[in-house]
């Protein structure tokens, strides 16, 4: 399965705004998956 890698642009209460690539947007109700000092969480 191929991963799509974005930037976490804004955070905003339980809104998280993720930024792709031009044509690289994941499909709908995929899940996020956060990596942040060598720890991975799911959202």
């Amino acid at each position: 399965m191929e991963k799509n890698v974005g930037q976490v642009a804004q955070v905003m209460g339980n809104v998280v705004d993720v930024e792709f690539e031009p044509g690289r947007l994941p499909a709908l109700y995929n899940a996020l998956e956060l990596k942040e000092r060598d720890e991975t969480q799911g959202i």
